[in-house]
């Protein structure tokens, strides 16, 4: 096959020089020739590439680890040929002088192929860049999953932070102070235990990317991920976190307020930023665990538990869909999904789909690029959160249904924010009006306001200031040396959060977060943050935002042209069809949780709380005693379980 494409290039470029002083459409015939031809190869071994990946992500074997590993390498080999054989027409021919803005885009799927383009370089030593690459993530991976600090795990410690407010596990700290400094130890114990692990390779790792974004064209690797976005992108997204910043503010005061009542201002000052290790998680992403502390009404939470089976389940969400205006469930091939763990589900072979503990649970849509094959994976249990999220699911699935049709490199959102954005707004409008929510007591609306601030609102300030740290690593602004000071310092102006004791040069906190050691861009979640708001809002009656989707006749006929589309055009202008919005609006966003804001600005007031933050020095027992790892998944296990959650067209 790459035989093949080599040979066509000549052959087109043969044909050009053959005619002597050819005229622009000759020109632009060959490069529609080369695209054409690339394409059927292109699509050919994608789909060969996905079901290698599915199969590995339901059953993690050595020879489906192997599998899927060959059809990578494959695949990125045939994309750096693609892209050189483009690069050499282009010398010729000029593809932004002769294609349409269609046509463009699709050349330029052709020449941007992100770390594929390493492919095939070898160093001095004979090795190949692409295999470092590999063979770095997969370790950095290993040491972020397996490494422990003293006993525990990352993912063990995220369990003991997600339980700091737990009624029942408060009642039992008689002693607040020490209960501040063992989660103080768990949490600093194992950030600085597993991020210095992270740091030496993560330099070379950096090293790598930067050479693939050079080889694909671009001055940085901060201007290769945020192209797709295209001009403005930055500015846009300073402005809508101007805008939402103070909304946090008030969040903040109050969080603060509420933990400073359970330690005391010896430990969480009143005007000063909150300790980081007080926040329920290592990076605090969310703050979902100071939900029992926050929520605004003391009612007794709805229960969680549903009685519906995993397939029940799905049978649900695709009925919610055909209320819409949607294909039926009818038309999904359900016996390829995964709803629970074969072992708890009789409606999956067990046999047929070999699991076990080798089954890789986490909750994702899969889109097989042949235009009929779209899958779900969701270990589910019978909650309404998992009900929800197995809607937000079903959502992204009918995205690709709807764009199937689409020529094989606009196969995808126009970014991807848009398919992730689709999935969340569908998951606010049900979490808020299924059939469980209109059982609960209407005094405690407030409630899921502001779980789904402790959520998304506080999930904007830690993507911005994420990138933001990264996209200046990435331009040589911040020295390996000041990772971890740069990072405090993003942290503490941007979230209001303060490091609980003083850090080392060694440490390195932003390297526990899977994307940042997979190299791969995080700013499409700040994005569709912005835009599942905007999208809501869209589908919703004029000047209402919080609303059932399913009670709006037009909802289908507002959405579908917007999904049909694909990447066929720039994002804003599919944006504006959508939503009558050019770019980021935060308004939708703030309306939406204008009720929470009221009832923040009461708090806040009647207990003369200050806004905003200073910095302080909390008081601190600086020790930490690092261990060994224990390993069980080899290193190139962990490479391939990394890119999974991302398979790039």
């Amino acid at each position: 096959m790459l035989i093949f494409i080599y040979l066509l290039v000549n052959v087109l470029l043969v044909r050009v020089e053959s005619q002597g002083a050819p005229d622009d459409e000759a020109k632009k015939t060959v490069l529609e020739e080369y695209i054409r031809q690339y394409s059927g190869a292109f699509e050919h071994l994608l789909i060969r590439h996905i079901q290698f990946h599915w199969l590995y992500s339901i059953d993690s074997t050595t020879e489906n680890y192997k599998q899927a590993k060959n059809s990578s390498s494959q695949l990125a080999l045939f994309k750096v040929k693609g892209q050189e054989n483009a690069n050499e027409l282009n010398k010729q021919l000029n593809y932004k002088k002769l294609l349409n803005p269609i046509q463009q885009k699709m050349f330029e799927k052709i020449i941007h192929i992100g770390p594929d383009s390493l492919i095939g370089i070898k160093l001095k030593n004979g090795q190949d860049q692409y295999q470092i690459l590999q063979r770095l993530t997969g370790g950095l991976m290993k040491i972020l999953h397996e490494v422990k600090y003293k006993s525990f795990t990352a993912k063990d410690v995220e369990k003991i932070l997600k339980d700091t407010y737990n009624a029942g596990r408060l009642e039992k700290q008689k002693d607040k102070e020490k209960y501040y400094f063992d989660l103080l130890d768990a949490w600093h114990g194992s950030l600085a235990t597993i991020g210095r692990e992270l740091k030496g390779n993560f330099t070379e790792f950096i090293d790598l990317l930067a050479k693939s974004a050079n080889k694909n064209g671009f001055g940085t690797i901060r201007d290769e991920q945020i192209d797709q976005y295209g001009p403005g992108i930055i500015e846009s997204i300073d402005r809508t976190w101007a805008e939402v910043k103070p909304l946090y503010q008030k969040l903040h005061a109050v969080a603060r307020f509420k933990i400073d009542q359970i330690f005391g201002k010896k430990l969480v000052k009143p005007d000063g930023a909150i300790p980081a290790h007080l926040l329920g998680s290592l990076l605090s992403h969310d703050w979902l665990a100071l939900f029992n502390l926050l929520k605004p009404m003391d009612t007794e939470p709805y229960d969680q538990k549903i009685n519906l089976t995993p397939l029940e389940m799905a049978q649900y969400a695709g009925t919610y869909f055909t209320n819409i205006g949607f294909d039926s469930i009818e038309d999904f091939n359900l016996e390829n999904s995964i709803f629970a763990k074969p072992a708890k589900n009789d409606s999956i072979d067990a046999e047929k789909i070999k699991t076990g503990s080798k089954l890789q649970c986490d909750a994702s849509a899969w889109d097989f690029k042949n235009k009929k094959d779209f899958r779900i994976t969701i270990c589910a249990e019978p909650t309404r959160n998992d009900m929800q999220h197995m809607i937000e699911l079903f959502a992204k699935v009918y995205y690709f249904k709807a764009f199937k049709e689409q020529h094989i490199l606009l196969r995808r959102a126009p970014i991807p924010s848009f398919e992730h954005a689709i999935g969340e707004a569908f998951r606010l409008s049900a979490s808020r009006h299924d059939i469980w929510s209109q059982l609960e007591n209407e005094n405690s609306r407030l409630n899921p306001l502001m779980y789904t601030a402790l959520d998304k609102l506080v999930f904007l300030p830690f993507s911005y200031t994420l990138e933001k740290w990264r996209w200046a690593v990435y331009e040589g602004k911040i020295m390996p040396d000041d990772y971890q000071a740069e990072w405090d310092k993003l942290r503490l102006a941007e979230m209001g959060i303060q490091q609980p004791v003083k850090r080392d040069i060694a440490d390195f906190d932003p390297g526990l977060k899977q994307h940042v050691l997979a190299g791969q861009e995080y700013i499409r979640y700040y994005i569709s943050t912005i835009l599942q708001f905007q999208f809501l809002a869209a589908l919703c009656p004029t000047n209402k935002i919080d609303c059932d989707i399913q009670q709006n006749e037009n909802a289908f006929r507002t959405l579908y042209p917007m999904m049909n589309k694909g990447s066929t055009q720039d994002w804003r202008d599919i944006l504006y069809d959508f939503t009558g919005d050019r770019d980021l609006n935060t308004a939708p966003l703030l309306e939406y949780f204008k009720p929470l804001e009221n009832y923040l600005d009461d708090v806040i007031e009647k207990n003369n709380l200050f806004v905003g933050w200073k910095s302080w020095e909390p008081p601190s027992k600086h020790f930490i005693d690092p261990s060994g790892s224990s390993t069980a998944l080899t290193i190139g296990h962990w490479a391939l379980i990394a890119i999974i959650p991302l398979i790039f067209v």
